[in-house]
């Protein structure tokens, strides 16, 4: 579940806020659409072991993050910083 305020684009007044479900390898959301996106544990769930498989998913799912970012957009990330997240 993704939620997230877009602003209005000739009042730059914010809209309410909006709960999208999606798929983290195909979001549902037009490219540089936000400028924060805050990720609570999902890392660490995607990346949940040491194996290269594990990796790859955690590299797809920051790829995919990366375009729905803003171009002066940031991902925060909270996370346990596991090893294998960090090898990752």
């Amino acid at each position: 579940i993704f939620a997230g305020t877009q602003r209005h684009p000739h009042t730059h007044m914010q809209n309410r806020v909006a709960l999208v479900g999606g798929d983290l390898l195909s979001l549902p959301f037009r490219r540089q659409t936000f400028d924060l996106i805050l990720d609570k544990g999902t890392l660490d769930a995607i990346v949940s072991d040491d194996s290269d498989e594990a990796a790859s998913r955690g590299v797809a799912v920051l790829r995919e993050l990366s375009h729905s970012l803003t171009h002066n957009g940031r991902l925060a990330v909270v996370s346990l910083l596991e090893h294998h997240i960090l090898k990752a």
